[in-house]
């Protein structure tokens, strides 16, 4: 024992001599330890981070406006309004995930969501990040079914949607008669929505909410590695 202090103290007393050894044994992982302490100090404070993406509002209306509201709401999203060109060159660049582009009539069809043409949402990004863009149209399908949810949680709302879909369908010389009997039976279903605890649809292809890619490939400055 006697013999390993000794050496201990023996190293101990010429390491200071040897600069490089006591900067990398003494001083280095202090450094270290300050740095990764810094740039994970905030991981634990339970703050959930949303993405980050640029909003392109093409349809500039009361339903547009507050979709876009309530993605920002729910936490997931970290939105900032752009134009297309200026959201596509933030993607490019890397400045946003992503951009999502609200396409013109989105508004209007938020009042018929059971038969026609589907709301639709743009998503750009870069192709590369294949999981980020599938995890972004799962969070926009996610909101588009709350607002489904919220659409059957007041009947008043629900019953004036259903009469505008069925004078629209009267009106229309070409509306196949399924559709007439879906909306009939979707009357009766939003008069009693306690008892229906079941999805929704107006056949195979309906969706509420359609979302369409858009390629951006993300600029490549600096080396590879």
């Amino acid at each position: 024992m006697r013999q390993v202090i000794a050496l201990a103290v023996k190293d101990l007393r010429v390491l200071p001599r040897v600069r490089t050894a006591f900067f990398f044994t003494l001083i280095w992982p202090i450094i270290v330890a300050v740095m990764f302490g810094y740039a994970f100090s905030g991981s634990s404070s339970g703050t959930v981070t949303g993405l980050k993406v640029a909003l392109v509002d093409d349809d500039a209306s009361d339903g547009s406006r507050a979709f876009a509201t309530r993605l920002h709401d729910s936490g997931q999203f970290v939105l900032t309004p752009m134009t297309r060109a200026e959201a596509e060159t933030a993607v490019r660049r890397g400045q946003q995930t992503a951009f999502l582009a609200i396409k013109p009539g989105f508004g209007e069809r938020s009042q018929r969501m059971f038969y026609g043409s589907p709301r639709e949402i743009e998503v750009g990004n870069d192709p590369s990040r294949g999981a980020e863009a599938a995890m972004i149209e799962g969070l926009l399908m996610k909101a588009a079914a709350v607002d489904l949810q919220r659409m059957f949680s007041d009947p008043a709302a629900s019953a004036a949607m259903v009469d505008a879909a069925m004078a629209d369908a009267d009106r229309d010389p070409d509306a196949p008669p399924e559709l007439r009997h879906f909306l009939g039976e979707l009357k009766q279903f939003v008069g009693s929505p306690a008892k229906s605890a079941g999805g929704v649809g107006g056949g195979n292809d309906w969706q509420p909410l359609k979302v369409t890619n858009a390629a951006v490939t993300r600029e490549r400055v600096g080396p590879a590695n």
